[in-house]
Protein backbone atom coordinates (compact mmCIF):
# COMPACT_ATOMS: atom_id res chain seq x y z
CA UNK A 1 0.00 0.00 0.00
CA UNK A 2 0.80 3.34 -0.64
CA UNK A 3 -0.36 6.40 0.60
CA UNK A 4 -0.70 9.62 -0.94
CA UNK A 5 -2.06 13.00 0.53
CA UNK A 6 -5.28 13.91 -1.10
CA UNK A 7 -5.01 17.22 -2.17
CA UNK A 8 -8.96 18.18 -2.83
CA UNK A 9 -8.33 22.08 -3.98
CA UNK A 10 -6.36 25.28 -3.78
CA UNK A 11 -7.10 28.80 -1.99
CA UNK A 12 -5.60 31.23 -4.85
CA UNK A 13 -5.89 34.40 -2.44
CA UNK A 14 -2.62 33.94 -0.33
CA UNK A 15 -0.89 36.81 0.89
CA UNK A 16 2.88 36.36 0.39
CA UNK A 17 3.76 38.19 3.98
CA UNK A 18 1.26 36.21 5.31
CA UNK A 19 -0.58 39.45 7.10
CA UNK A 20 -3.43 38.60 5.20
CA UNK A 21 -5.21 35.02 4.79
CA UNK A 22 -8.37 35.28 2.76
CA UNK A 23 -9.66 31.96 2.39
CA UNK A 24 -12.99 32.23 0.19
CA UNK A 25 -14.16 35.96 -1.09
CA UNK A 26 -18.12 36.51 -1.66
CA UNK A 27 -21.04 34.36 -0.77
CA UNK A 28 -20.63 32.21 -3.93
CA UNK A 29 -17.09 31.33 -3.33
CA UNK A 30 -17.51 30.75 -0.04
CA UNK A 31 -20.68 28.30 -0.16
CA UNK A 32 -18.18 26.33 -2.54
CA UNK A 33 -15.59 26.18 -0.07
CA UNK A 34 -17.55 24.77 2.61
CA UNK A 35 -19.41 21.97 0.42
CA UNK A 36 -15.76 21.07 -0.34
CA UNK A 37 -15.06 20.95 2.94
CA UNK A 38 -18.62 19.25 3.77
CA UNK A 39 -18.18 16.70 0.92
CA UNK A 40 -15.59 15.01 2.69
CA UNK A 41 -16.13 15.69 6.77
CA UNK A 42 -20.18 15.65 6.89
CA UNK A 43 -20.88 18.69 9.46
CA UNK A 44 -18.24 21.23 10.15
CA UNK A 45 -17.94 20.64 13.95
CA UNK A 46 -15.00 22.21 14.02
CA UNK A 47 -12.41 24.70 13.31
CA UNK A 48 -8.84 25.34 14.01
CA UNK A 49 -6.14 27.42 13.18
CA UNK A 50 -2.63 26.31 14.19
CA UNK A 51 0.61 28.01 14.15
CA UNK A 52 4.07 25.43 14.17
CA UNK A 53 7.16 26.96 15.02
CA UNK A 54 10.28 25.91 13.29
CA UNK A 55 11.05 22.03 14.20
CA UNK A 56 7.82 21.52 15.75
CA UNK A 57 5.37 18.54 15.08
CA UNK A 58 1.97 19.00 14.84
CA UNK A 59 -0.10 15.62 15.09
CA UNK A 60 1.88 12.49 14.92
CA UNK A 61 -1.17 10.52 15.57
CA UNK A 62 -4.57 9.25 13.71
CA UNK A 63 -8.06 8.99 14.56
CA UNK A 64 -10.33 5.94 14.79
CA UNK A 65 -13.68 8.38 13.50
CA UNK A 66 -12.58 12.28 13.19
CA UNK A 67 -12.12 12.96 9.84
CA UNK A 68 -9.80 16.48 9.06
CA UNK A 69 -9.39 19.20 6.22
CA UNK A 70 -6.92 21.19 6.44
CA UNK A 71 -5.96 24.50 4.78
CA UNK A 72 -2.07 25.51 5.05
CA UNK A 73 -2.13 29.34 4.59
CA UNK A 74 1.07 30.82 5.82
CA UNK A 75 4.94 29.93 5.69
CA UNK A 76 7.22 27.55 3.24
CA UNK A 77 8.29 24.45 4.06
CA UNK A 78 4.97 22.23 5.56
CA UNK A 79 5.93 18.44 5.42
CA UNK A 80 3.34 16.02 6.16
CA UNK A 81 3.71 12.33 7.11
CA UNK A 82 1.02 9.54 6.51
CA UNK A 83 1.68 6.39 8.34
CA UNK A 84 0.40 3.07 7.12
CA UNK A 85 -1.44 1.97 9.74
CA UNK A 86 -1.00 -1.67 8.83
CA UNK A 87 2.99 -1.22 8.15
CA UNK A 88 4.24 1.62 10.04
CA UNK A 89 5.92 3.11 6.74
CA UNK A 90 6.01 6.95 6.88
CA UNK A 91 4.91 8.46 3.46
CA UNK A 92 5.88 12.13 3.47
CA UNK A 93 4.85 14.97 1.17
CA UNK A 94 5.39 18.26 0.66
CA UNK A 95 2.50 20.48 0.10
CA UNK A 96 2.45 23.87 -1.33
CA UNK A 97 1.01 26.88 0.90
CA UNK A 98 -2.70 27.17 -0.76
CA UNK A 99 -3.13 23.63 -0.83
CA UNK A 100 -6.18 21.93 0.65
CA UNK A 101 -6.11 18.53 1.90
CA UNK A 102 -7.95 15.47 3.37
CA UNK A 103 -6.66 13.75 6.08
CA UNK A 104 -8.92 10.10 6.84
CA UNK A 105 -9.63 8.32 9.93
CA UNK A 106 -7.45 5.43 10.54
CA UNK A 107 -4.32 7.13 9.01
CA UNK A 108 -1.77 8.49 10.86
CA UNK A 109 -0.29 12.01 10.74
CA UNK A 110 2.21 14.76 11.60
CA UNK A 111 2.88 18.22 9.87
CA UNK A 112 6.31 18.82 10.26
CA UNK A 113 7.53 22.83 9.99
CA UNK A 114 10.64 22.00 8.19
CA UNK A 115 11.26 26.05 7.95
CA UNK A 116 13.24 28.75 9.91
CA UNK A 117 9.85 30.73 10.10
CA UNK A 118 6.41 29.81 11.48
CA UNK A 119 4.34 27.69 9.33
CA UNK A 120 -0.12 28.31 9.78
CA UNK A 121 -3.04 26.26 8.97
CA UNK A 122 -6.38 25.75 9.29
CA UNK A 123 -8.07 22.65 10.44
CA UNK A 124 -12.20 21.79 9.44
CA UNK A 125 -13.30 18.44 11.20
CA UNK A 126 -16.78 16.44 11.49
CA UNK A 127 -15.98 15.35 14.92
CA UNK A 128 -15.91 18.37 17.62
CA UNK A 129 -12.99 18.34 20.46
CA UNK A 130 -14.36 17.32 23.72
CA UNK A 131 -12.60 19.23 26.44
CA UNK A 132 -13.37 16.70 29.16
CA UNK A 133 -12.26 13.36 27.08
CA UNK A 134 -9.23 14.84 24.87
CA UNK A 135 -8.02 11.88 23.95
CA UNK A 136 -11.46 10.14 22.78
CA UNK A 137 -10.39 9.93 19.49
CA UNK A 138 -6.80 11.07 19.61
CA UNK A 139 -4.30 7.48 19.42
CA UNK A 140 -0.73 8.62 19.49
CA UNK A 141 1.84 6.70 16.65
CA UNK A 142 4.03 4.66 18.19
CA UNK A 143 7.74 5.58 17.39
Amino acid sequence: MTLQLQIIGKVANIAKEGRLVEIARGADEVKRFRELIKSHIGIINGELDHELMPGEVGGNHYHKKKKEVIVYTVGEGLRVDLTDPATGKIFSTLPKIGSIFYLPPEIGHALVNTSKSNIRFREYSGLAFDPKNPKNDVHNIKP
